[in-house]
């Protein structure tokens, strides 16, 4: 589905157009339930914590997110990082070798850019829903922002990854786990699981085999549910406790 062509003269909200692969009606009935049911269980599980999203795009789950926040009386901050800039150029050979790159050829460099200054409008969106000091936008590519962005104690709730590539996606777990940023408990949404043909050769797939099932981890993980063609939930569960 096409994007809006932006007109800087005319009010504008990117955050109410839909992920490219999808229509309104069936972005809303995919990702609205697949959240409200995260939601549902972090309330009902009573997890606090950050609720942190990579790949924000035009910020169409990022008002979802926001818009759960005040229904549920969410307090804790919305963290949304984003190049902006589409996405970077693939240097690894995983993804270099990966369907949706050696033979679909989809996930080029800087595919999904949006427009100059997306971000300014993203916020004036989000914090008509949400207060201000709810939400910090984080402007850059993963691999140079994360490492001072990410906040500096506390935990997440919720982590959404919604950046396509192996590289991507191996650098902000390996960031979470290193700034001890997950908990008992807490969900991750992997947007792009079944990309890549499934393949656990690939993609959000390898990461997850070489993190959460990894020995050394402190941490592994259960099925919650998949949603969509393409996506899948988690639960992170420590693997002692205290």
């Amino acid at each position: 589905m096409p994007s809006t062509p932006y007109d800087p003269t005319t009010p504008y909200d990117p955050t109410l157009e839909p992920p490219l692969s999808y229509t309104l009606p069936r972005a809303n009935e995919v990702y609205g339930e697949a959240f409200k049911r995260v939601f549902e269980y972090i309330h009902g599980a009573r997890i606090k914590g950050y609720i942190l999203e990579f790949g924000t795009f035009k910020g169409y789950t990022a008002r979802l997110t926001a818009t759960l926040m005040k229904e549920f009386d969410y307090k804790d901050k919305l963290y949304l990082y984003d190049s902006f800039e589409g996405l970077p150029k693939a240097y690894d050979p995983i993804d270099i070798n990966s369907y949706e790159i050696a033979v679909n050829q989809v996930w080029k460099y800087g595919s999904m850019k949006p427009h100059e200054g997306i971000e300014l409008l993203i916020e004036k969106a989000l914090i008509e829903i949400i207060d201000k000091s709810q939400l910090r936008i984080v402007k850059g590519f993963f691999e140079e922002t994360l490492q001072h962005s990410l906040p500096s104690e506390g935990k997440a709730s919720l982590v959404h990854l919604d950046c396509d590539l192996y590289s991507s996606t191996k650098c902000i777990m390996d960031q979470l786990l290193d700034k001890n940023l997950l908990q008992d408990g807490c969900v991750i949404m992997f947007d792009d699981f079944n990309c890549n043909r499934s393949s656990p050769k690939m993609g959000q797939r390898r990461v997850l085999a070489e993190t959460l099932c990894s020995e050394k981890c402190p941490f592994t993980y259960s099925d919650f549910f998949s949603y969509g063609w393409h996506g899948k939930a988690v639960f992170v569960h420590e693997k002692t406790w205290n």
